[in-house]
This record gives C-alpha cells, sequence and structure tokens, in this order.
C-alpha cells in the first residue's frame, strides 16, 4: 500500500459518547459490543472493535497512529447528537479537534439551540443530516434544503461566517434536492456549504453524479467532500477502482481545490481500515501531488480556518 506523506486534516469524523441515535427506525438502543436495536427490532453493530463509544482520545490514538494532523467532528441523528461531548472535545484538545454542531431545524427552539452551538459552546458550524435512511429526511420525509425552518440557518452562517455541512440521501435516492441546495446558494451566496460523502454515489450513479456537479459547479463557496466513500461502494476492493471513477467525474468538474478528505470514522471501520482510507485516494492515480496537498489538507484548513 502506497503511503501519503504530506500533512492531513481529516475533514469528517465522529465522537460518540452513548450510542443514542434516532433515525426513521425509530429511538436507538445499545446492546452492548457495538451492537444496536432500533424500535422497529431490527439489530445491526455499528461501532467497530466491540465499542460501546468513540471518545476523542479513540479518535485522537488512531490519527497519530496514521499521522493526521486533526479531525473535524461531524454530529448527527444517526449516533447521536453529542453536540455537548463533541465541543468539549474540541476544547479539551484544540489543536487536534474541531467540533461541528447539529440540530434538529424542526425544533421549536431551533434558533435558541442554534445560537447556544455557535455562541456560547463555541462550535466551528452547523451539520445537517437529511439522509433519508438515517437523517432528517427519515423521520421528516417532508423536509426540503430550502424549507422555511431552513432559512434562519443559512442567514446565521452568512451573518456569523459560519459553515454548513450538509449530508445528503445517496444519490440514487429521490431525496437527493440538488434544486433545493441550488435555491439556497443563490439566495444566502456568502454562505460557506460543504456536501458530505460527495453525494454518496455507488456503482451506476456516475450520471446522475455529473448532473449535480454540473448544476452546483458555480457557486464557489460550495466544497465536497470525500467521507465514507468506499463504504457506498460495498464489492469494491482497495483502491476502490469505482470510487476512483467518481472522484475523476467531481475533479473534471469543479476541480481539486474544493474536494476534502474524509472519513466518517468510527462507522467506516467496519468496512475497511483507517489507513486504507487515507491512502486509496493517493493510490488511485487519479490526482497529481498539488491536488492531493490541498484535497489532504489545504482545502479543509482554508474551508473551515483552521490555525
Amino acid at each position: 500500500m502506497m503511503q501519503w506523506q504530506g500533512r492531513v486534516i481529516d475533514a469528517h469524523a465522529h465522537v460518540v459518547r452513548a450510542l443514542c441515535g434516532f433515525n426513521g427506525l425509530g429511538e436507538m438502543y445499545p446492546l452492548g459490543q457495538g451492537r444496536v436495536r432500533w424500535a422497529t427490532g431490527e439489530e445491526a453493530v455499528i461501532l467497530p472493535d466491540g465499542k460501546d463509544c468513540w471518545t476523542p482520545e479513540d479518535l485522537i490514538s488512531l490519527m497519530d497512529q496514521n499521522q493526521v494532523e486533526r479531525a473535524v467532528l461531524m454530529q448527527g441523528s444517526y449516533l447521536g447528537f453529542c453536540n455537548e461531548y463533541a465541543a468539549q472535545a474540541q476544547q479539551t484538545y484544540p489543536d487536534r479537534l474541531s467540533a461541528m454542531g447539529c440540530l434538529d431545524p424542526y425544533a421549536k427552539h431551533a434558533p435558541r439551540i442554534l445560537r447556544h452551538l455557535i455562541e456560547e459552546l463555541g462550535m466551528k458550524g452547523i451539520k445537517i443530516e437529511m439522509g433519508a435512511d438515517v437523517g432528517l429526511c427519515s423521520y421528516h420525509p417532508e423536509f426540503r434544503i430550502n424549507a422555511p425552518c431552513m432559512a434562519p440557518i443559512f442567514s446565521y452562517a452568512q451573518q456569523r461566517d459560519f459553515p454548513i455541512a450538509i449530508d445528503m440521501s445517496p444519490a440514487g435516492q429521490p431525496h437527493l434536492q440538488v434544486e433545493e441546495l441550488a435555491d439556497m446558494l443563490e439566495r444566502y451566496p456568502d454562505t460557506r456549504v460543504v456536501v458530505e460523502h460527495l453525494f454518496y454515489p455507488s456503482a451506476g450513479d456516475e450520471e446522475i453524479l455529473k448532473r449535480a456537479m454540473e448544476r452546483l459547479k458555480r457557486f464557489e463557496n460550495l466544497m465536497f467532500s470525500t467521507a465514507a466513500m468506499p463504504n457506498a461502494v460495498p464489492s469494491d476492493v482497495y483502491p476502490f477502482a469505482t470510487v476512483q471513477g467518481l472522484l475523476k467525474i467531481a475533479r473534471d468538474i469543479v476541480g481539486a481545490k474544493r474536494l476534502m478528505w474524509g472519513t466518517d470514522v468510527p462507522t467506516t471501520l467496519l468496512h475497511c481500515s483507517y489507513e486504507a482510507q487515507k491512502n486509496y485516494i493517493l493510490e488511485g492515480g487519479v490526482f497529481h501531488n498539488e491536488e492531493l496537498q490541498n484535497i489532504y489538507y489545504g482545502n479543509a484548513k482554508r474551508f473551515y480556518g483552521l490555525a
């Protein structure tokens, strides 16, 4: 396996104080050894190595083993928001971890929650986890990115100059909402936004990805993370040839300066190692060295304003 030797920021990782997620399957109940049961009775293993939590120290140890300098924490409803836990992690390890807050925009007091996350907890931005399987659209099926409840979030982000991370549905599902996102980017042109997982495309979604990227390429404040992309193609083997083709589509349309490397650990460790997630982009040969420096480090440093 080839090894990337340059500087690295993981632009999408998690910490988990306790498994307390909620989605369209209902509430999550931890069974131990990383296994959970949802309110429907379905069970799954969602944390690696029999763990029932994923601490900042777990994450930093993994980062140290793989020469990763910093990580951006992306909380969400799938594992449990854990906003205070992520904020504490940022406070304890300010040189290693930066935390994005997460909220349900339908909450009665969403504006108060938003201000608390940004102004009092000091979180670096807001993540909207909207996936049709595990996010907002699984329990608010009417949700749209340009819904009235999202206007205060985009307005506040533009005013305070903090980023919004949007975790959309996989490319082949009906909740992709490219036009709705374009609407918000037009209405709030100074808001920094990142689409997580590059729309999470799988084999056969190449044309969907092309159309989405072509539609959105003119919005210069819009970035894309590569987090968890190998997980979207379970049949792919390292260095993930199908994913390499999808990355090439993105590079050819928006350029490497709008792509950020990320992993989505710890759940992605059930599919492949952190080392493999770090190095597959290097080994694919899609990008030249300067592009790789931006994808692994420079783009996230600029986008998140990291020292």
